[in-house]
């Protein structure tokens, strides 16, 4: 288990850091006034609520009323504790911190990928709910019998159906309150130049391809 980080070593890890440089790496920023402006990263906007002070090396969403230091930027953002957002910082602004200081790689996993494996099963159980036991997903239900698979068959190999229905899997994932950056790296999204989520496997005809971020 890491130890402790002593204060001292987080203040010049916080000292060695601009909030702006890091922030950057996940936000399109626009200097506006003294501060910077972007979409927030924590939920869905299409007006830049979010503002980073360099001055002060701190970020606040006017909208959703999330701030911090750059600390507390990360730890919202991915997710992961506050000795991970320390050691995330270090490492990217080249600070040298001890061993002794640094999460284990199974916390640091436990943070994000175990995150990403649970999205990735409720979606397939959300596909396979449908096909087997809704209505929209009959059809298929039926096609799939008329080709020999068994209901059996179908389970053991997760089979499932994504109706004709725009963002079903994102309003599914709303409902359960996922967090928002949290859906957007997950890759079961694609991302408007505006933020905006849509379900990677049905695009909305008034997506366009250059209107994709990602």
């Amino acid at each position: 288990m890491a130890g402790k980080i002593p204060n001292d070593v987080i203040d010049d890890v916080r000292s060695q850091t601009n909030i702006v440089d890091v922030v950057g790496q996940y936000v399109q920023l626009k200097k506006s006034g003294n501060n910077l402006f972007g979409i927030c990263p924590f939920h869905d906007e299409k007006t830049p609520s979010f503002s980073v002070s360099e001055e002060k090396q701190i970020f606040h969403c006017f909208s959703c009323g999330r701030g911090g230091n750059v600390f507390k930027f990360l730890m919202e953002l991915e997710q992961i504790s506050f000795p991970e957002a320390v050691t995330k910082v270090a490492d990217f602004v080249g600070f040298s911190l001890a061993e002794t200081y640094r999460p284990t790689q199974n916390v640091q996993e436990s943070s994000e990928v175990t995150q990403f494996k649970q999205l990735y099963r409720q979606a397939n159980e959300l596909f396979t709910h449908i096909l087997m036991s809704t209505e929209a997903g009959q059809p298929a239900l039926d096609y799939l019998h008329e080709r020999g698979l068994t209901d059996q068959l179908i389970e053991t190999f997760s089979i499932g159906y994504l109706p004709d229905q725009a963002d079903l899997m994102l309003s599914f994932f709303q409902n359960k309150e996922v967090p928002y950056q949290i859906l957007r790296q997950s890759g079961l999204f694609i991302e408007t130049q505006t933020g905006k989520l849509h379900d990677r496997f049905f695009r909305p005809s008034d997506v366009s391809d250059s209107e994709c971020a990602r």
